[in-house]
């Protein structure tokens, strides 16, 4: 009788955990929900709108990379990733090595595949230049991944909206120019410093790379951190827009990663 009286208020401990998880889960949702209903105004070229704040409960995981080749034939290379949820901003440094895969690259993989997992859906910044510097980078899985999202209506990109919505191509950066955005490095900066980098390197052997390129990683991925941010937070706002609400003459012109891809493998050559 008491192993029986025991097996029973287990069971009943375990039904009552179970209901307990299920209110626990519903009054996050209805958190969730608040939270996405408070509404903060931006500016963006002089159109303001109302968009939510920035929280993990939209759902939202902005992505971005950017490749710096430290070889003119891009076999040896940097590759950085940002991302940012609404709350929390995230980099990784990568280091693409001929055939060699950085092992880190799984753990970029496994973290963007959990988000999704909870309902998130990815946000970028022009697909085919994200998915080109992925695929240079030797990052295979990672480009099938959003390559997978983006055939299942789950990765956004935020050029095409903003494409749609202002009539004409515009860049990431200049973009979030618009909303008045500052940063504390832009591209221009990370490409200097990537031309000082090569000129390091070019004396030293191999082995010694890494330890001259510091400063550029470190400007490169805070750079890639606020540039995050900034796409999260343009796409918000292209979403309340009308369509073609800025005219088309103001619109500055299109640059990004991939350009700076160009101009430094010249410096490098």
């Amino acid at each position: 009788m008491v192993e029986q009286g025991a097996s029973l208020a287990y069971a009943k401990l375990v039904e009552i955990g179970f209901r307990w998880e299920l209110a626990k889960a519903h009054a996050l949702a209805v958190l969730d929900r608040v939270v996405a209903s408070e509404k903060v105004r931006v500016a963006l070229g002089g159109v303001e709108v109302f968009v939510p704040r920035p929280s993990k409960s939209l759902k939202l995981l902005s992505f971005d990379t950017l490749r710096v080749p430290l070889t003119e034939d891009g076999e040896v290379a940097l590759v950085f990733v940002a991302m940012f949820d609404g709350e929390e901003e995230r980099s990784s440094k990568l280091l693409k090595e001929f055939h060699l895969v950085d092992r880190a690259s799984a753990a970029v993989v496994e973290s963007v595949a959990g988000y999704v997992n909870e309902g998130f859906s990815v946000v970028v910044y022009d697909f085919e230049r994200v998915s080109s510097d992925l695929g240079a980078g030797g990052l295979a899985g990672l480009r099938a991944l959003l390559s997978g999202l983006r055939s299942e209506g789950k990765l956004l990109d935020a050029a095409e909206l903003a494409a749609e919505k202002l009539g004409g191509r515009v860049g990431a950066d200049e973009l979030a120019s618009y909303l008045g955005a500052r940063a504390r490095y832009t591209l221009d900066d990370v490409r200097r410093e990537h031309e000082e980098s090569l000129k390091r390197i070019r004396q030293l052997p191999y082995a010694k790379w890494l330890q001259f390129t510091q400063y550029l990683s470190a400007k490169a991925e805070e750079y890639l951190r606020e540039r995050a941010r900034n796409i999260y937070l343009c796409y918000l706002a292209l979403r309340e827009i009308g369509s073609a609400a800025l005219p088309r003459a103001e619109l500055p012109a299109q640059s990004g990663g991939l350009e700076f891809e160009q101009k430094a493998e010249k410096a490098a050559g």
